[in-house]
C-alpha cells in the first residue's frame, strides 16, 4: 500500500524544521516538546475509534508505515484514557491524531510520517 525508499534509520533520524503553527501537521524543530522515559523507542498516540473517518485512516496509515520498517512501536490508544497525557506533553487542549515521538522527540502527525 505504501512504498518508501527511506531506511528505518532515516525515519529515526529525520526531522525538518517548520514553524510552530504547523506543530500538529508536520515535524517541529522544538526541543522543548519531549516525551519523558521514551528515549529508546517510537511512541504513537492514535485512536481506534472510527468516529472521524479521516483521523482513523491517518492513524491506520501511520501505524502501517512504521510497521513496514519492522521497528518496535509503543502504540498508545487515546480512547483508553491517554488523551490527558498527550495534551499535557504537547501543551494543547485540542490535539489532532496521530502524534509521533521518536526517541522522546516530538516528530509530528500523519503528514510528517508520510513525508
Amino acid at each position: 500500500m505504501f512504498e518508501s525508499t527511506k531506511s528505518p534509520t532515516s525515519v529515526l533520524d529525520e526531522s525538518q524544521p517548520e514553524s510552530k503553527s504547523s506543530k500538529l501537521l508536520g515535524p517541529v524543530d522544538d526541543s522543548s516538546i519531549r516525551l519523558v522515559d521514551t528515549e529508546d523507542r517510537i511512541v504513537v498516540y492514535f485512536t481506534s475509534l472510527r468516529g472521524i473517518r479521516r483521523t482513523y485512516e491517518d492513524c491506520c496509515a501511520v501505524r502501517m508505515i512504521l510497521s513496514g520498517f519492522r521497528v518496535m512501536v509503543d502504540q498508545r490508544d487515546i480512547s483508553m484514557d491517554l488523551e490527558k497525557e498527550l495534551q499535557s506533553v504537547l501543551g494543547e487542549k485540542n490535539v489532532n491524531l496521530p502524534q509521533v515521538f521518536i526517541r522522546g522527540k516530538y516528530i509530528g502527525g500523519a503528514y510528517a510520517i508520510k513525508q
